[in-house]
């Protein structure tokens, strides 16, 4: 009897433990950052029930996070060993951590058929290492240039025929500046921030492009900007500010939407969806008199498309899990959706038009083929620097376009080596 109890309280453990285990959940931890108000209820809840529907023993947690002081939190993060399962990354993000090799590979998780088949190949090999592939595309967006509807009527631009090149803008400058002067209106005919807040992605580098150059060699190991297409892509900038195209307190600080949404300029240079965004809440009239124009082409027409994806970090609690959650939020209908509401392109093969009825943010939508994305190497925030620096110099005349350069060159170097 006393032995037949033993077995009946054994098998009762081994019955509750089997149990928990049964009923174990995997948690895995994602690090996202704010795209919208009251985000938590409008995205993430309804998101992570819809994945535990499919996946139900595995628990997702999402936490939201300043963009301030983002990449010192996950460097913080991953040189302490606890990082985050799953984070967002930008492209400009991904050597970084690459570098460190901080990054679980993507396609160690969801084959490669499936990536490619849900992805453009152009976009997804800007997240690509050598063979593997760390970031999963979530969003994308493209920056575009608005002109001002009322400004150009009443400088007597014909608003259907903006500026295509960047000799047809010099023009388009060149008039408002002259019918600004003779009226006595204190209006430019661009607003374009050289200030060092401002990410040159969003300013000089879509410029250098347009010029047919580039910021750094295919490999990343030295400076490319240095060449007659740089040259170029400098003059243009230092002919606006000389020619007093550009409001002088946007070469050091200041904010060109301040400027656009008060009627101050006939242009903003370097807008996206989420700058469109902020000044329709700013101002509900700005529909009326804000018109995208077309991407501006030197020798060719080129402009910055931001990269926002999903990575694993190495150390996670349950890589597995996580991936399947990024093929989740990356499945056409979830990631349609997630776009639809922050106002983003999406990435996905195939995915509708999703601001075909939106009169700024359809324009943007279809210029997304014109885009690029910006420099991988993880050294991008020291390298944009002194670049940043060296456009201030050339343009407040401390230094000529090519001293400048290749003083610049010579410190890009030296950070790449």
């Amino acid at each position: 009897m006393r032995k037949a109890s033993r077995v009946l309280v054994l098998t009762l453990i081994a019955a509750v433990l089997l149990s928990n285990v049964a009923f174990a959940k995997t948690k895995i931890v994602q690090w996202s950052f704010p795209m919208l108000e009251n985000e938590m209820e409008v995205l993430w809840k309804p998101f992570i029930e819809k994945f535990n529907e499919i996946y139900p023993d595995i628990e997702v947690e999402v936490e939201i996070l300043p963009w301030a002081g983002r990449d010192e939190r996950m460097l913080t993060a991953v040189v302490s060993g606890n990082p985050p399962d799953v984070v967002y990354l930008n492209e400009f993000f991904l050597q970084t951590f690459a570098s460190r090799g901080a990054l679980e590979p993507l396609n160690a998780y969801i084959s490669e058929e499936v990536l490619l088949s849900r992805f453009p190949e152009t976009l997804l090999s800007t997240g690509k290492v050598g063979d593997n592939y760390y970031l999963a595309p979530m969003l994308t967006g493209v920056l575009g240039n608005v002109y001002h509807r009322e400004v150009l009527e009443k400088a007597g631009w014909d608003i259907n025929n903006l500026p295509e090149t960047w000799d047809e803008f010099l023009e388009f400058a060149a008039h408002i500046k002259k019918w600004a002067d003779e009226n006595g209106e204190q209006v430019w005919p661009i607003a374009y921030s050289a200030s060092m807040e401002t990410t040159l992605n969003m300013s000089w580098f879509p410029i250098l492009w347009q010029a047919g150059g580039d910021i750094v060699t295919e490999d990343g190991k030295k400076a490319a900007f240095n060449s007659p297409e740089g040259i170029a892509a400098m003059q243009f900038v230092k002919t606006l500010a000389d020619n007093g195209y550009i409001p002088e307190s946007l070469i050091t600080s200041g904010r060109g939407d301040d400027y656009f949404l008060d009627g101050r300029v006939a242009m903003i240079f370097g807008v996206d969806a989420a700058g469109i965004a902020g000044m329709r809440e700013r101002d509900p009239e700005f529909d009326s008199y804000a018109v995208v124009g077309p991407i501006l082409k030197g020798k060719e027409r080129v402009t910055y498309t931001t990269l926002g994806a999903w990575a694993i970090f190495r150390n996670a609690n349950n890589a597995e899990a996580a991936a399947k959650w990024i093929e989740f939020l990356t499945s056409p209908e979830i990631n349609v959706e997630y776009n639809k509401k922050t106002g983003y392109m999406s990435p996905i093969i195939g995915a509708p038009k999703l601001f075909a009825d939106d009169p700024l943010l359809g324009v943007l939508e279809e210029q997304v083929i014109y885009g690029r994305g910006g420099m991988t190497i993880s050294q991008e925030r020291r390298v944009m620097d002194v670049l940043k620096r060296a456009q201030q110099a050339i343009i407040l005349g401390e230094a000529s376009i090519e001293d400048a350069l290749r003083s610049a060159e010579q410190e890009v170097n030296f950070i790449l080596r």
